[in-house]
């Protein structure tokens, strides 16, 4: 949840949304590396990118059936309906 907050505040300090309707004031050299820092994943924080995946389906389905396992396929689009 707070990767989503510091990633959506980050977006719109640096769209200029988060500021008035003239937009927000250019980022500072010295203030740059601190939103960096801040809107980063830290470590533990992004569980999924910790897990080693397969991107070859083929590599999978090999793997998967030596090891006895099955398949986890996350799949979506680009549809104007949203992911699917």
């Amino acid at each position: 949840m707070f990767l989503k907050k510091s990633v959506l505040f980050a977006a719109l300090v640096l769209t200029g949304l988060a500021g008035t309707s003239r937009g927000a004031e250019p980022i500072a050299p010295e203030q740059l590396s601190k939103l960096l820092q801040m809107i980063k994943p830290h470590p533990g924080e992004a569980k999924w990118a910790e897990i080693p995946w397969i991107a070859d389906p083929w590599e999978a389905r090999t793997k998967a059936a030596k090891e006895g396992r099955p398949i986890f396929i996350w799949s979506g689009s680009a549809d104007v309906l949203g992911c699917t």
